[in-house]
């Protein structure tokens, strides 16, 4: 059921954004069509959903009010994710040509600056949320968008370290994953006009899911086997350190066996296999898993002292969901 309510969801947002665009780039006709070159196949829009979700702690809210916030948040969202290729050098991204693989660097930058622009003035010509809640909107995400650059960052030094901490990983998902998704969510609250005790157990829960969120996608990653259209072990083969690659080189047992084909500058597929056999067999994943658990079980206990009426259970099955592999 809710799995059916993320996918219909998604569907509207994306057919909105694609609305959107259409109609608010229609003098400029080549801005146009890459702009709408990387909302093909963008997958479930979580932040969105959550934004929603937040909205309808208060029963006195109409949700489609409220949509083209919706679409304001997810071209933030993808301005950063265009904006993350070029740092990552991806050739692919959801199955198609990345954006700097297909149009260059220079354009791809242009269109992730203009979707952050453009999801500013939506929110500023937003009729049904007065200028209060939107300082407070507009200041929510632009800190989660600093968070997401301060990431970045690490995670780009952190790539000519040799090691780096499980405590630097997660600080580091939580800045370039779990805050944007704390503040869309913590958004839709903030039109809900929820109270300050509940709005900060909200803002917990959103960061320990959003972290949560991350953190599963990278193991995700280390687990694909190519037929959702991504590279398999994309993570490992970039020399990204993720948790189920830090686990290992903090591991006394297989660290050295690891190493000595992780220290290559570029892996020939028999590398990868023997890579992702030591993760195996490690119990890498095992680990990663326990993690998941224990943030979405934090997440959970973070709003259970409250009543939120029915998204008290959403918010629960969320958790779950993000929770399974």
């Amino acid at each position: 059921m809710l799995i059916k309510k993320l996918i219909d969801k998604s569907k509207l947002f994306e057919d909105s954004l694609i609305h959107f665009l259409d109609e608010r780039l229609s003098s400029y006709t080549e801005v146009r069509r890459q702009s709408l070159y990387p909302i093909n196949d963008i997958g479930i829009l979580f932040r969105p959903y959550l934004f929603c979700t937040g909205i309808n702690m208060s029963n006195k809210k109409i949700e489609s009010n409220y949509y083209d916030i919706a679409v304001a948040i997810e071209l933030l969202q993808i301005s950063t994710l265009i904006i993350d290729d070029i740092f990552d050098d991806s050739p692919i991204r959801n199955g198609q040509e990345s954006m700097p693989k297909k149009f260059g660097i220079k354009n791809t930058v242009i269109i992730g600056e203009l979707f952050r622009s453009l999801s500013n003035e939506i929110i500023l010509k937003n009729q049904y949320i007065n200028d209060s809640e939107k300082r407070k909107i507009i200041a929510n995400l632009e800190e989660a968008y600093q968070k997401i650059c301060i990431g970045q960052f690490w995670d780009l030094q952190y790539e000519k370290l040799p090691i780096i901490t499980e405590e630097k990983y997660f600080e580091m998902i939580a800045y370039t994953t779990g805050y944007f998704i704390q503040k869309s969510f913590l958004s839709g609250a903030v039109i809900a006009g929820i109270n300050e005790q509940k709005y900060h157990a909200l803002s917990e829960y959103g960061l320990k899911l959003g972290t949560a969120y991350q953190l599963r996608d990278d193991l995700v990653n280390i687990l694909t086997d190519g037929s959702n259209g991504k590279i398999i072990a994309e993570d490992l083969v970039a020399h990204k350190k993720r948790l189920p690659i830090i686990y290992v080189l903090n591991s006394p047992k297989y660290k050295t066996e690891f190493c000595r084909i992780w220290n290559k500058s570029s892996f020939s597929s028999n590398d990868i296999d023997i890579l992702l056999d030591i993760i195996e067999k490690s119990k890498s994943v095992e680990y990663c898993i326990s993690q998941l658990e224990r943030l979405c079980k934090e997440a959970i206990d973070s709003i259970k002292p409250f009543k939120f009426g029915g998204q008290k259970k959403e918010l629960i099955d969320l958790a779950n969901l993000v929770c399974s592999i």
